[in-house]
């Protein structure tokens, strides 16, 4: 079961090896400190952010296309009101 920072803890005769369960940055056999899993943790939260504000952005960019058009159309249809 991964830790609050995303990784495994995986014993293997004695020792507690690290993988990251979201990328394969780490591989088999990889020690890390508390505050290097942080990092990376928050490398990933970062990315996911940046992702999530991009798929946002490209949501309201269609939605603006998309009053655009209605309005456009409105107009055709109906002229302009004064």
């Amino acid at each position: 079961m991964p830790d609050s920072y995303g990784f495994t803890h995986e014993p293997h005769r004695g020792e507690i090896f690290h993988r990251c369960v979201e990328c394969d940055e780490f591989p088999w056999g990889t020690r890390l400190s508390e505050a290097q899993r942080r990092r990376h943790h928050e490398k990933h939260e970062r990315a996911r952010a940046k992702q999530l504000d991009h798929e946002r952005r490209q949501n309201l960019a269609k939605a603006r296309k998309a009053l655009t058009i209605k309005e456009r159309e409105n107009r055709s249809a109906y002229g302009e009101e004064d």
